[in-house]
């Protein structure tokens, strides 16, 4: 893992926002969780997604990450257990994804 220091937020990149306007909720769940929406930033990006770090607090994040193929980091939380399993990092706050990140760095 050599993961770039930058960070995307998925609900509000504006090229994915605009390429699914025309989705309904539903399509748009399904390309998140699937991996679609990641990967196709990732892409974009000119990134190896194996040096990319999904975080989120749930399964859909995880998910999402699996799915394009990234490392994935969860933010636990009370309610998100059966996200647990799908994780590569498991974190009790946000400050812990700059020491992954710092890391796992050139």
């Amino acid at each position: 893992m050599n993961f770039a220091k930058a960070a995307i937020d998925l609900n509000r990149y504006s090229p994915v926002r605009s390429s699914l306007r025309n989705h309904t909720q539903h399509q748009f769940s399904t390309l998140r969780n699937n991996g679609y929406i990641l990967y196709a930033i990732v892409l974009t990006q000119n990134l190896d997604p194996a040096n990319v770090l999904m975080v989120g607090d749930g399964l859909h994040d995880m998910l999402a990450g699996n799915g394009a193929g990234a490392v994935t980091c969860l933010l636990k939380h009370d309610w998100n257990a059966n996200a647990l399993d799908q994780a590569d990092f498991i974190i009790d706050t946000l400050k812990e994804v700059e020491d992954i990140v710092m890391e796992h760095s050139q």
